[in-house]
C-alpha cells in the first residue's frame, strides 16, 4: 500500500466533511437541506461568473493565490446570505407527517451537498480533493478486499 501522508490528510478533511453535512442534514430535514443545497449553486454560480469575469485581470496584478482566497470569501458570503434564508425553514421539521422520512431525505441531501462543496472547493482552488479520496477509498478497501479473497483460496 502506497499511500502518503498528504492523501490521508485531505481524506480525512474530505470524509469530516461529508460527514458533518449528513449529519446537518438529519437534524434540519430535507426542506431546510434543499434550501442549503441551493445556497451551494448559487455560490458556486456567483464564483464561477466572478471568476470568468475578473480572472486575468486578478491574475496579471495579484499573481494565483489571492484571487483564490477572494474567490472563496465570495463563495463564504452568498452560501452564509443563502444558508441564512434556509434557517427559517427548519421549522417544517416540525410536522409530524414527515417525521423521520424528513430526516433521512435531509441526510441524504446532505450528502449530495458535501459532494457538491467538495467539487466547488475543488474548482477553485485545482487541489483534487475528490480524487485523492478516491484513491485512497481503493487502497485501503482494495487491499482489504484482496486479503479477503486471499483467506478463501488457501
Amino acid at each position: 500500500m502506497s499511500i502518503d501522508i498528504s492523501q490521508i490528510v485531505i481524506t480525512v478533511a474530505v470524509v469530516c466533511i461529508i460527514l458533518w453535512r449528513i449529519s446537518y442534514g438529519s437534524n434540519v430535514g430535507l426542506v431546510a437541506e434543499a434550501a442549503g443545497l441551493i445556497a451551494v449553486l448559487a455560490t458556486f454560480a456567483s464564483v464561477y461568473f466572478i471568476m470568468g469575469i475578473t480572472e486575468n485581470v486578478l491574475d496579471k496584478s495579484f499573481g494565483g493565490i489571492i484571487p483564490k482566497i477572494g474567490y472563496l470569501i465570495v463563495a463564504f458570503v452568498v452560501y452564509r446570505v443563502m444558508t441564512a434564508i434556509g434557517e427559517n425553514l427548519r421549522k417544517m421539521k416540525e410536522i409530524p407527517v414527515l417525521g423521520s422520512f424528513d430526516r433521512i431525505l435531509g441526510a441524504v441531501l446532505g450528502l449530495i451537498e458535501a459532494i457538491a462543496i467538495l467539487y466547488l472547493i475543488e474548482y477553485i482552488t485545482d487541489i483534487k480533493l475528490l480524487t485523492t479520496l478516491q484513491a485512497a477509498w481503493g487502497e485501503v478497501f482494495g487491499s482489504f478486499k484482496d486479503q479477503f479473497l486471499k483467506s478463501f483460496i488457501k
